[in-house]
């Protein structure tokens, strides 16, 4: 048989509403892409070879005289050769004189002596 219905029961009470969750964390920021002028034009390109050598310069000014250099050394002087010119005699108180050419290529070195009355040179001596 079949059993009787019982009564209905009532309906229970409500749960209380959950709390909301905490906000979530704020995502990196992503990066930036190229500008539009980048994106239009494209990517500088590689640096070209070098070009040829370019003409030469003009000459530059002269610059100024540089210091006075050392004393060089002294000349060399060539074997000293003896001319003579012609015996005269002079009297005391007057002037006289006698003439030597030296050989082509030399250059006279002037001399005399003066002599005192009554003597004479050596044979060996020219001047």
């Amino acid at each position: 048989m079949p059993r009787p219905a019982g009564a209905q029961g009532n309906e229970g009470p409500t749960g209380k509403e959950g709390k909301e969750g905490a906000a979530g964390k704020q995502g990196k920021e992503g990066a930036s892409g190229p500008t539009g002028k980048e994106s239009v034009e494209g990517k500088e390109g590689k640096e070209g070879k070098g070009g040829s050598p370019g003409e030469e310069g003009k000459e530059g000014k002269e610059g100024p005289p540089g210091k006075e250099g050392k004393e060089g050394p002294p000349p060399k002087l060539g074997a000293i050769v003896g001319v003579a010119g012609k015996d005269v005699k002079v009297e005391p108180g007057t002037i006289g004189e006698s003439v030597a050419e030296c050989p082509q290529g030399s250059h006279a070195i002037s001399g005399g002596t003066a002599l005192k009355a009554k003597s004479q040179l050596p044979p060996d001596r020219t001047s």
